[in-house]
């Protein structure tokens, strides 16, 4: 048995250690490998009584819901790009890239589709990768999952779809004006971060982090709410509207902000904001005085 680790361990460090994520029958082969190891662990007496799938998924090494460089730096892109709806050729898509049968379709339909937006938008070295493995790749990112543990590629790249809708969130935010938002503006923000906290909510890499669904909803709220705290917050204080903090301020600037007031789990995000934001010139008033 003490063999079959070091193979297990030698076929893992070729695939982590590489710039691009391991197609189709690399994740086959490692797959198969590592599924051996575990029928061999499963017999020895440390293993006794512990389900099979909490072992798989406790010694997978992470190679399929790694992040690789290509995965951060071409494909998450192309998938912002798919959302922020910048190509035609994507307007078609709607929800659909998140249910696997729909997308497995969909990226072979519109394969030219993809491969233009990531000439576009990707460093030369990771298109030709993309270019000449497409196929394989992206028939592995929208595979069906062997099993429930969240460690199949298809997992990360749902994942690398929910932080593209959040790009997506960010990019709108910096086109709504802080003190002039409208009506449409509004509800299309709030719609969208509710888009992204539902991806959130139904991927299984976020289990892992339970703080940052918090975070997303948290956000989410607060953009709905946001209308009607700033209007109270000036009704009360009507000088805040002759300051030059608020004039050029955005629905993205806020969200910089509100960070700083989730991680502090403060009541009125709007209040801090206008605070910070305002602070320099409220104590240049004081000092006036």
């Amino acid at each position: 048995m003490s063999r079959r680790p070091g193979k297990k361990n030698e076929v893992a460090k070729g695939i982590v250690n590489s710039r691009y994520p391991p197609l189709k029958n690399a994740w086959k082969n490692y797959t198969e490998r590592y599924q051996k190891y575990l029928d061999c662990a499963s017999e020895q007496d440390c293993y006794k009584g512990k389900l099979n799938e909490s072992i798989f998924e406790n010694a997978r090494d992470y190679i399929g819901t790694k992040t690789y460089p290509f995965d951060h730096n071409c494909l998450r892109l192309v998938l912002e790009k798919v959302y922020d709806g910048g190509y035609e050729c994507t307007h078609q898509f709607g929800d659909d890239l998140r249910n696997l049968s729909a997308a497995h379709t969909i990226f072979k339909n519109a394969k030219l589709c993809f491969l233009k937006i990531a000439q576009d938008t990707c460093e030369p070295k990771y298109f030709q990768f993309f270019q000449q493995n497409y196929d394989d790749l992206m028939e592995l990112y929208t595979d069906q999952p062997v099993n429930n543990v969240c460690t199949n590629p298809s997992d990360k790249f749902y994942k690398m779809q929910c932080e593209s809708l959040a790009a997506g969130v960010k990019a709108k935010a910096a086109e709504i004006p802080f003190l002039n938002a409208t009506s449409s503006d509004v509800k299309e923000i709030v719609s969208l971060c509710r888009e992204c906290q539902t991806c959130a909510c139904d991927g299984c890499l976020f289990d892992q982090d339970p703080g940052r669904r918090a975070g997303v909803k948290r956000m989410c709220d607060d953009f709905e709410t946001l209308p009607a705290n700033l209007t109270l917050i000036l009704d009360k204080r009507p000088k805040l509207l002759e300051y030059k903090c608020l004039a050029n301020m955005t629905y993205l600037d806020f969200l910089g902000k509100q960070m700083f007031c989730i991680m502090g789990q403060k009541d009125n995000c709007a209040l801090f904001v206008v605070s910070k934001m305002c602070q320099q010139e409220v104590m240049a008033d004081f000092e006036d005085l």
